[in-house]
């Protein structure tokens, strides 16, 4: 599959009844990830957590980093990929368990 075609991937569909979407969000604010989860309609079935693009797919992949040699990084770098990538994981993890209880759990209607 070629990366950034969204025909390959309806194309992957193993079921008419799958759905597949996307949303852009900042996935490390707390207020992204409740867009993120009440634009898609549902808790997703798949959380993956990697560097890299977002993409929603009834899969989330959350996370972001300045990628570079451990050793040269400088400490502010550091700290930023921790702090996104974390708080990435913290956000989506907390707003899907919350959407379990319904789209007005985070915000939705």
């Amino acid at each position: 599959m070629r990366a950034g075609s969204w025909a390959d991937v309806q194309a992957e569909r193993v079921s008419p009844e799958q759905k597949f979407s996307y949303v852009s969000a900042d996935l490390s604010r707390v207020e992204g990830a409740k867009k993120a989860v009440v634009m898609c309609g549902q808790v997703p079935d798949i959380v993956i957590c990697n560097a890299g693009r977002c993409l929603w797919l009834t899969l989330l992949t959350v996370g972001a980093s300045i990628p570079g040699f451990f050793a040269d990084q400088a400490p502010e770098t550091i700290e930023f990929n921790m702090q996104t990538n974390y708080m990435t994981a913290v956000w989506t993890a907390h707003v899907c368990h919350l959407s379990c209880n319904g789209p007005k759990a985070v915000g939705g209607n």
